[in-house]
């Protein structure tokens, strides 16, 4: 009995303790409303901006790939005038091939989320300045050779 009445009495001073704290205002519609639509405003312009990046990585990489692939194709028929060794034919093929995986890899990206595509685009622009950078060299190596002696040393 005495525990009925002590259980009693918790539950009469908790109500109490909530009874009092309530000042009888809730809040205002319309202020839940403005907070949800500026919300909703803000998470629209993000997935905009979001659409948007990914849309220009994609221009400026097909751009990249595409001078990649001109430097390429320049330098292979460089070498096969000069009748240059076969391996910077490798190194052409091979650089040809890495510029059209990532050239794939950017075409068939899906968007799944901010934080993914932060990571995939930090990864995709570092391999494609590399590839870009291989290119480059090998370019200069090929027209420092060809200008020279006509010969390859390495």
């Amino acid at each position: 009995m005495v525990k009925i009445i002590l259980a009693l009495a918790g539950v009469a001073f908790v109500m109490g303790a909530i009874l009092t704290t309530f000042d009888g205002t809730l809040p205002k519609v319309d202020s839940i409303q403005g907070n949800l639509a500026a919300g909703i405003s803000r998470f629209d312009k993000a997935t905009r901006d979001y659409q948007a990046d990914i849309e220009k990585v994609k221009e400026e990489a097909y751009e990249q790939c595409t001078l990649n692939t001109q430097r390429l194709e320049a330098v292979k028929a460089q070498i096969e005038v000069k009748k240059y060794d076969q391996l910077y034919m490798k190194k052409i093929t091979a650089l040809d091939k890495r510029n059209t995986d990532i050239k794939l890899k950017m075409e068939y990206y899906r968007a799944d989320g901010i934080d993914n595509w932060k990571v995939f685009k930090g990864n995709f622009n570092r391999d494609i300045e590399k590839i870009t950078k291989e290119c480059n060299e090998l370019a200069m190596t090929v027209e420092k050779i060809s200008s020279n002696t006509g010969f390859i040393k390495e």
